[in-house]
């Protein structure tokens, strides 16, 4: 990347990183949450509008195709699929003012501030990422009570990070995407589990889950 593309997203990458929290347990799923924490300050969509505006199966510029055979569709994998599916919509779409507003109910507050919000005005991030994309929830990993990191194995074979970058698929194609998920009470009062972060795949989770995201990662448009 370069340029004024290069320095905004890879800003968004090193500040959410900051925020990711390492130490999983392995298991399959949560447990029940504990009582809900402290919650975000009311956006301007509610979560239910926020959640209609977000293309799950991804933009014209982007492909986004979802395999749901795996692990069920519980609260919280819902959730960090539609942080996920906010996120390639992002990188897809060089005009934010529309796209920021519709993901900020996804999230935790502490990332809206100190993530999103510098870029809710900007028309002109840069951002041109474009192809396809398979995605497929591998695992969910406990944390704490009220947190958990939802793995996903992503098919990026086909995706390109510029327009201008070759179309010649990818040798390495397999890649594991970790979106560490809180239980959280919102400004609605009703507690839901929202994106808090996401960073480098730790060799644990590589470890876990790459074999089998190496085998299934093999699609064609």
């Amino acid at each position: 990347m370069g340029g004024k593309r290069g320095s905004r997203l890879t800003s968004l990458v090193a500040a959410a990183a900051v925020l990711t929290t390492a130490g999983c347990t392995g298991a399959d799923s949560p447990a029940a949450p504990s009582p809900a924490v402290s919650g975000s300050a009311a956006p301007s969509l509610t979560y239910e509008e926020a959640v209609g505006r977000i293309p799950m199966d991804g933009t014209e510029q982007l492909k986004v195709h979802w395999d749901t055979s795996g692990v069920p569709d519980t609260d919280i994998v819902l959730a960090a699929r539609r942080a996920l599916a906010f996120d390639y919509w992002k990188s897809s779409v060089s005009d934010w003012t529309q796209v920021v507003p519709a993901g900020r109910p996804l999230v935790t507050e502490t990332y809206y501030r100190t993530i999103m919000e510098q870029f809710a005005g900007s028309t002109d991030s840069g951002a041109d990422h474009n192809g396809t994309v398979w995605l497929r929830t591998a695992g969910v990993d406990q944390i704490r009570p009220y947190q958990a990191k939802v793995v996903f194995c992503a098919d990026i074979g086909h995706l390109r990070y510029s327009a201008t970058e070759s179309t010649a698929v990818r040798k390495k194609r397999a890649y594991l995407v970790e979106q560490d998920m809180q239980y959280v009470k919102t400004a609605d009062g009703t507690s839901r589990w929202l994106f808090r972060g996401g960073g480098e795949t730790e060799a644990a989770t590589s470890a876990t889950y790459g074999a089998d995201c190496a085998k299934w990662a093999k699609h064609q448009p």
